[in-house]
């Protein structure tokens, strides 16, 4: 899910073509926004490897405000991005948006079946649900852009992790130290097995689907509304779970050819083209504007 909070309350009434986005890294939803706006800058040190061609870097923010007018800004993530964007929507009376991943890590002493705690929300925040079967609480859902999907050679030789902090990390390797275990900064399209540790909606299973990767998530009541074990992934509720559903894969890779297929469908199933993408976020953002 998507936490998006509106929190300047006066903006002119004019299209809304530039945006400024603050944010921790390249993220896949940050780049996806070049597709929503006319111009997007953003205010980061990531290189351009990859950058649209309507997207443009700022290393100076302040040298940025004096050449250019945003009509929107938008931070992801918490911390520093959320306050530097908050700052700069106070002093050029411009429309500030923030998204932030309201997904957990999974935790050891944490029961996988439990809902995520309801976080504090005014009345104008909106969330937004990336998947279809899941249902927000605003009852917003804008997927993601569909891109093609590919079919490398499956690595089945190791087990691929989402990257987690080191203390959840350390939990996974010592509960699965009889196998070999690779952590995936970035997920590789060649990876056959790969655990996601995230609770919600989650950016690795969506790229893991897309290459065909077998994705074993933790059960929630999101992941049972979109795998169905067996046939496109599977889900545990535990560590002893893990354990004994790692090695039954194991056991039985040479039957698995078949899944690849079908979790590539899954994730034309669950993403939608650029073009409806774009116009789910301009109503979203006219209905934003609408309520300052």
């Amino acid at each position: 899910m998507f936490l998006v909070q509106n929190i300047v309350k006066t903006i002119e009434n004019k299209p809304i073509d530039t945006a400024l986005v603050i944010c921790e890294g390249k993220m896949p939803y940050a780049l996806d926004l070049c597709n929503v706006f006319k111009k997007v800058f953003f205010y980061n040190r990531f290189d351009e490897t990859g950058l649209p061609t309507n997207g443009y870097i700022i290393n100076n923010v302040n040298a940025a405000i004096l050449q250019t007018s945003f009509d929107i800004i938008i931070s992801i993530g918490e911390g520093q991005s959320y306050q530097i964007a908050k700052q700069l929507s106070k002093k050029l009376h411009v429309t500030f948006m923030h998204i932030s991943t309201v997904s957990e890590h999974v935790g050891v002493s944490r029961p996988f079946s439990t809902s995520r705690t309801n976080v504090g929300r005014g009345p104008s925040d909106i969330e937004i649900s990336m998947y279809p079967s899941v249902i927000s609480s605003s009852n917003v859902c804008i997927p993601n852009i569909q891109q093609s999907t590919i079919s490398p050679e499956k690595n089945l030789d190791y087990i691929g992790i989402a990257p987690v902090p080191d203390g959840f990390m350390e939990r996974y390797i010592g509960l699965l130290n009889n196998y070999p275990i690779k952590v995936l900064p970035t997920i590789d399209p060649s990876c056959g097995i790969m655990i996601d540790t995230w609770l919600g909606n989650s950016h690795h299973v969506l790229e893991g689907l897309r290459s065909g990767t077998i994705v074993i998530c933790a059960r929630t009541p999101e992941t049972e509304k979109l795998i169905t074990e067996g046939v496109n992934g599977f889900l545990y509720k535990d560590f002893k779970e893990l354990s004994k559903l790692v090695e039954y894969v194991y056991s039985n890779k040479s039957s698995l050819s078949r899944m690849h297929e079908s979790a590539r469908n899954l994730y034309l199933e669950v993403t939608i083209d650029k073009e409806g993408f774009v116009e789910q976020w301009k109503e979203l953002i006219k209905g934003i504007v609408r309520k300052i």
